[in-house]
C-alpha cells in the first residue's frame, strides 16, 4: 500500500514519491531476492537491485529484463500475488515471482511517467544503442566537404549499422 497509494499525510510514502517521478534512465527494484552460492552454505537475503543491474549487464539492449531468470536467486523474503505485482508493476517498480519455481522479472519497467515512450527498458537501451551506432558511423563525416557521393555513403552506413542491432 505505502508503494502503490499517494497519502501525502505520510511523509515516508514512497508512493508519494513515485506518482511526480519521472525517471526514464532509472528503474525501481521491489524486490528482495533470497540468495544461494557455492560460498555460503545457508541461504541470505540480498539487494534485488544489484542482481536486477547483474541481468542487465549481461543482456543485449534489445531484450527485455521481463521474464527472464534472476541468476543466483533462490526464492524472494517477501512474495507477491499476482494482482498485487500488476498494481506494484502499474506503479513503475520491477518486481518478481517465482514461475514454475523459477525467480524471474516480472517486467521490465523504468520509472518514467505512465504515458511516456520510455516505460520499457529495452526501448532505453535500443535507443542508447542506436544513438552510439549513428555517433560512431557520423564521426568520419563530420568537419568534411559533404557532396551528395558522401551523404549516400553515410547513409548506407547508417542503414547498415543500425540494420546490425535489429534482431532476426
Amino acid at each position: 500500500t505505502k508503494l502503490t497509494e499517494v497519502n501525502l499525510l505520510d511523509p515516508t510514502r514512497a508512493a508519494n514519491v513515485m506518482i511526480g517521478l519521472d525517471a526514464k534512465l532509472m528503474s525501481i527494484v521491489a524486490l528482495e531476492p533470497v540468495g544461494s552460492n557455492i560460498a555460503t552454505p545457508l541461504p541470505y537475503t540480498t539487494s534485488g537491485e544489484a542482481v536486477y543491474a547483474g541481468l542487465i549487464a549481461k543482456l543485449v539492449p534489445y531484450n527485455n529484463t521481463t521474464m527472464k531468470q534472476l541468476t543466483g536467486v533462490a526464492g524472494f523474503r517477501v512474495t507477491f500475488s499476482d494482482r498485487q505485482l500488476n498494481t506494484l508493476t502499474g506503479a513503475r517498480y520491477v518486481t518478481g515471482k517465482l514461475d514454475g519455481g523459477i525467480p524471474t522479472v516480472t517486467d521490465g519497467v523504468t520509472a518514467a511517467a505512465k504515458g511516456s515512450d520510455y516505460v520499457r527498458l529495452s526501448t532505453i537501451r535500443i535507443t542508447f544503442a542506436a544513438m552510439k551506432l549513428v555517433r560512431q558511423v557520423c564521426k568520419p563525416y563530420l568537419g568534411n566537404g559533404f557532396s551528395q557521393v558522401k551523404k549516400a555513403a553515410m547513409q548506407t552506413a547508417l542503414n547498415t549499422a543500425l540494420g546490425s542491432i535489429v534482431p532476426d
